[in-house]
């Protein structure tokens, strides 16, 4: 029998998409995530079964705005940051330039952010998780010089106890999309269910 050892982070790929596919979500055991479940902790008040989401703000703090600025500084097109506070828990921008569109998603609870691109038929693809990693590189620098981490599918799949209205009520598991970045049944890159 031919045995093949995967690197740590492949077998926690690999246990997130076999259980998407069973509809389960699982609870990812990386540094990462249990940093991010933290922070979701924390921000929501300390508890998970009865979550305050006061952290909610219509107006981006002054890390986010520097990277909007930054952008817009290199010849980005940026609209204004487009927050639905009964859903999002993140600051959500269109980035344009050359013809390419992007969308940043900036979290309100942790130093997290979600890029990105928009295809041609608002397909959205997620660029951490893009080879070559040039693809949308200078946004993602100034994510990173801005002192914030861009997740990948993988953490964002990852499940959280937390208890979110929309989410449970769909009767699905609470992920770290839904927790960071808006509070609705479905994942983006999932397919949409018929109604």
């Amino acid at each position: 029998m031919n045995l093949k050892i995967l690197p740590v982070a492949a077998v926690l790929t690999l246990t997130v998409v076999l259980s998407e596919r069973r509809g389960e979500a699982q609870p990812c055991r990386s540094r990462l995530a249990a940093e991010v479940n933290s922070f979701i902790q924390q921000s929501y008040g300390g508890s998970l079964e009865s979550p305050k989401t006061t952290f909610r703000k219509r107006v981006p703090p002054p890390p986010v705005r520097d990277m909007v600025n930054a952008l817009r500084g290199m010849g980005y097109e940026i609209g204004d940051p487009y927050v639905d506070l009964g859903l999002d828990n993140s600051f959500n921008y269109s980035v344009k330039r050359d013809g390419k569109a992007w969308r940043l998603c900036v979290s309100m609870v942790g130093p997290y952010a979600v890029l990105f691109r928009l295809g041609r038929d608002e397909q959205l693809t997620l660029l951490a998780d893009v080879r070559p990693p040039t693809l949308g590189h200078e946004i993602k620098k100034v994510v990173s010089d801005g002192k914030y981490t861009l997740l990948d599918r993988a953490t964002l799949s990852c499940a959280t106890d937390l208890k979110l209205e929309h989410t449970v009520t769909a009767g699905r598991p609470v992920r770290f999309w839904q927790a960071l970045v808006r509070d609705e049944s479905e994942l983006p890159w999932e397919p949409r269910r018929q109604r």
